[in-house]
């Protein structure tokens, strides 16, 4: 499970907005495999929450590489590759 919020005081349109969060939502949509199979084969659960904290609209590229990246650091320190 998975939250994302953007800043209105960051970001004051509300357009903006938006499009961090569907960008965040995507990548997150789009990878979240990496962490699911492993906490599904150990029966566990893991609730996520993205806070942007940029000061320029990230490109989706941009967003998914460091959702990406946050993951697999999630991965190893949680250990669930371990058996």
């Amino acid at each position: 499970m998975a939250g994302v919020s953007v800043p209105k005081k960051k970001f004051k349109k509300a357009t903006d907005r938006n499009l961090l969060k569907r960008r965040l939502r995507e990548a997150h949509r789009q990878h979240k495999y990496l962490l699911l199979t492993d906490l599904k084969r150990k029966e566990e659960n893991l609730v996520i929450l993205y806070i942007y904290q940029g000061k320029h609209i990230a490109s989706y590229q941009e967003v998914e590489n460091l959702i990406v990246h946050g993951m697999n650091l999630l991965h190893k320190k949680t250990g669930l590759s371990k058996g």
